[in-house]
């Protein structure tokens, strides 16, 4: 067993528990346009709804979707150096048990 194998564990929950925040956030995107759908379809008029309207749909929206991107991209980028750790460590132990065994067949 390996040292890291623990530390991965923990890890991957904390990767986990992150991608979940994004499809949180994904939800409330999805929420967000759906509570903006009364305001689109008349239910506030004006050059203030008007305002509302492309602020959320040219700033909010896009901010929004940035972090999701960004949290997304921050798991992945985990995911792979974890992958990455994981096969060295893997790589590393098949050396020291070669290196056990030569040692079991001298003594």
């Amino acid at each position: 067993m390996s040292i890291f194998t623990c530390v991965m564990d923990d890890v991957t929950d904390v990767v986990n528990q992150v991608t979940r925040q994004a499809g949180q956030v994904e939800d409330m995107v999805g929420s967000v346009r759906g509570g903006m759908q009364p305001i689109i379809g008349g239910g506030w008029t004006g050059q203030g709804a008007q305002a509302f309207i492309e602020e959320v749909q040219s700033r909010l929206i896009p901010e929004i979707m940035a972090l999701i991107a960004s949290i997304s991209g921050f798991g992945g980028g985990i995911t792979q150096a974890m992958d990455f750790i994981r096969e060295a460590d893997d790589g590393v132990l098949g050396v020291v048990n070669n290196v056990g065994d030569i040692f079991d067949g001298i003594f």
